[in-house]
């Protein structure tokens, strides 16, 4: 997909494209998530399927992210802008037995290993979709905010 962020500023000029064909459907996500897209960061982005739910909380305190990695399951995916940030959010975490298992994932990993709660970057990650998503959203653009959040196809969780 080639955007203004990649450089593009005259279409027909820079790409010989002269139809432009505007992307705003989210077909990956529930509703909620998108709802909560649109209103947090001003994206404008229409929902296909899926009817309005509950499915997106916003963590606004430490203690809450240690609930919810305690009671995960192993089809929630935690996304971080890097690997600074990553070692960051590791540092937010009590439990040993929960630090433990958080295994940073960047482009260069071949695959995730079983068993532990995969950490991606944002690099990583964009492309790709998961059940459920804790967005960890430190030091991210608010176009990577977006990208994060949207790789939640069920339920999100946001801390910023």
């Amino acid at each position: 997909m080639l955007h203004e962020a990649c450089g593009v500023t005259d279409w027909v000029a820079d790409t010989g494209i002269e139809k432009i064909y505007k992307i705003n459907r989210n077909y990956r996500s529930d509703a909620a998530i998108v709802k909560f897209c649109n209103e947090k960061f001003g994206s404008d982005m229409d929902y296909i399927g899926h009817g309005l739910s509950d499915k997106v909380k916003e963590l606004t305190r430490a203690s809450q992210i240690n609930t919810f990695l305690k009671e995960m399951d192993g089809e929630t995916v935690v996304i971080v802008k890097n690997k600074w940030v990553f070692n960051e959010f590791c540092y937010l975490i009590r439990e040993e037995a929960i630090k433990k298992k958080l295994v940073y994932v960047d482009t260069k990993a071949d695959k995730v290993p079983e068993n532990v709660i995969p950490c991606y970057s944002i690099f990583a990650a964009k492309g790709l979709e998961f059940k459920t998503v804790l967005v960890y959203a430190r030091e991210m653009t608010t176009k990577q905010k977006i990208v994060a959040c949207t790789r939640a196809m069920d339920k999100l969780f946001y801390y910023e």
